[in-house]
């Protein structure tokens, strides 16, 4: 296993997959800023096989597992190959649409199962914001990145939701795209997005328990909708479980898409 030293190493990979002109799978999508991350860190590896190569991001009790092949059967060996040494719990996302399922299964064959399943929610048109922004929402400053980090990884599942490093957390605040509930002072809830060309993409929506009864969470995403007032299109993830959560997003005017996140696990 080796230590990837730059983005550029990484992309010579994907490169010399494609070159191949053999076929390609994958569920890596490269991150600049995120993956630049890891790297600095030395949190990520990759190993070598015949027309495949394996992305290995590591954490301190389990690693994600990301791929690049020209085709299952070639996915197939390496993973053979590199768990005959590997020892540890390790997680992969496959998403996509109903096309995804052979290859789910065969993860399960390969020993992973099933730990989470999300799907993706959207709405199109322009937002509705008629109603004015709540004067306690204010952008979040890097001063609210510890306690922001604090709340996620306390209220949110590492595996399925993939929480975001402080430094994450600062670059979205230097974009602008943090959203702050406060009351004396204090972060009653928030949320953060990404917005992209008219695509306005929520990332993570939490109002502290306490606080859930005083309509904190509907005025943080009245002023999420203002935020994306030009946007054509808004979307989120949300686990298929979270009924409440589903629902709400049903009150707003979303819609369920026939696309798919599956978090495997192998322990």
């Amino acid at each position: 296993m080796d230590n990837l030293q730059s983005i550029n190493d990484v992309q010579m990979l994907i490169q010399q997959i494609r070159s191949e002109r053999k076929g390609f799978i994958t569920n890596f999508f490269l991150d600049h800023f995120k993956h630049s991350l890891w790297i600095d860190r030395n949190a990520f590896f990759y190993e070598s096989f015949d027309d495949c190569f394996l992305l290995i991001k590591r954490n301190e009790t389990y690693s994600y597992l990301y791929f690049i092949s020209t085709d299952m059967r070639a996915l197939n060996k390496a993973l053979v190959k590199f768990f005959r040494n590997y020892i540890g719990t390790c997680v992969v996302d496959l998403v996509g649409n109903d096309s995804i399922l052979p290859l789910k299964n065969k993860f399960v064959l390969w020993g992973f199962e099933e730990y989470e399943l999300l799907y993706r929610m959207s709405r199109t048109g322009y937002p509705n914001v008629s109603l004015p922004i709540d004067e306690h929402i204010k952008k979040g400053v890097l001063g609210d990145v510890e306690t922001i980090k604090i709340l996620l990884d306390a209220c949110f599942d590492p595996l399925s939701e993939q929480i975001p490093s402080e430094e994450e957390l600062g670059h979205f605040v230097k974009n602008g795209t943090v959203l702050v509930y406060k009351q004396n002072g204090s972060i009653s809830g928030f949320i953060i997005y990404e917005l992209t060309g008219v695509t306005l993409y929520l990332r993570y929506w939490f109002v502290i328990p306490e606080f859930r009864e005083k309509k904190i969470g509907a005025k943080l995403f009245n002023a999420f909708m203002h935020e994306g007032a030009l946007s054509k299109r808004q979307m989120f993830w949300v686990i298929s479980r979270n009924e409440n959560a589903i629902k709400r997003y049903l009150h707003y005017g979303f819609s369920p898409e026939k696309l798919y996140d599956y978090v495997l696990i192998k322990k």
